[in-house]
């Protein structure tokens, strides 16, 4: 979420008071960051997506394996 306000300059998640930003986090997709950021390349956007994933199995494994995908993009 940190590296989607980076690119976009918002949240991916937004809501009234912490409990509801939580909720939405818990229960919404992230509005997909090239709609937020158009101009963000379709690679970043899919390394973000993939962050965001809900089920854990579905994101990266580790820090170090996005770390080391950015250093190669």
């Amino acid at each position: 979420s940190v590296l989607y306000a980076m690119l976009a300059g918002r949240p991916p998640f937004d809501g009234g008071s912490t409990p509801a930003v939580l909720r939405r986090v818990a229960d919404d997709a992230a509005p997909p960051l090239g709609e937020a950021a158009p101009g963000v390349p379709d690679w970043l956007c899919r390394i973000v997506a993939k962050l965001h994933e809900k089920d854990p199995r579905q994101r990266f494994a580790s820090a170090r394996e996005v770390a080391e995908l950015l250093a190669d993009c």
